[in-house]
């Protein structure tokens, strides 16, 4: 298999693409490792969201449970209220 010619990106001197699959390689590791650090971040606040969406979720259900345990529960007049 011969090697590939990687073309350099317009504009972008350390961006090369491969001509035949079109992937383009950043060859500054520096720059590499901050976009892998900003990707981690992201995906960890995603993951952040995603349960406090969960947890919000399940306070309403909750929540929507006692309201309708309390709108089920018979009426006690004040004097029965009192000896609580």
């Amino acid at each position: 298999m011969a090697a590939v010619q990687l073309l350099e990106v317009q504009d972008h001197p350390n961006l090369f693409r491969d001509p035949t699959t079109g992937v383009v390689t950043n060859t500054n590791t520096a720059e590499y490792l901050q976009r892998q650090r900003v990707k981690s971040t992201v995906e960890q606040q995603r993951a952040e969201i995603d349960a406090m969406k969960s947890d919000i979720s399940q306070i309403k259900t909750i929540m929507f449970d006692v309201l309708k345990a309390v709108r089920n529960q018979p009426k006690q007049n004040e004097s029965e209220l009192s000896t609580l």
